[in-house]
């Protein structure tokens, strides 16, 4: 039976912690990928805003994990290679395939809390 749904849908509030991010970082790291993902080394699926190919800059060790917001930690991905980091059930052999792919990547270790 298809769900009726809510019209006007509770609302909810949340307080939320998040890391600031150097923007050198990610300029940089979009400027060499030149438009290429790091995963499948296809082409930015589409030009965002701002005219420029759409990728998302990912840290391979999460920033969760304490690990750095670097160029040697961060990977300009396609929508599809980012959620794959996040929640394929390959996602772990496909973060190894990014540490082999990328030459200037340094594993870090996770810090455990």
């Amino acid at each position: 039976m298809r769900p009726f749904g809510c019209f006007q849908p509770a609302m909810m509030s949340t307080i939320a912690t998040s890391h600031l991010r150097d923007r050198a970082v990610k300029t940089w790291v979009l400027q060499v990928a030149n438009g290429l993902c790091g995963g499948c080394d296809d082409a930015a699926p589409f030009m965002g805003s701002d005219g420029l190919p759409y990728l998302d800059v990912h840290h391979v060790m999460s920033l969760s994990s304490h690990s750095s917001d670097t160029t040697a930690n961060a990977a300009a991905l396609c929508p599809n290679c980012h959620r794959r980091c996040h929640s394929s059930i390959d996602r772990d052999e496909f973060k190894l395939g990014l540490y082999q792919k990328i030459a200037r990547f340094i594993i870090e270790v996770p810090e455990l809390d």
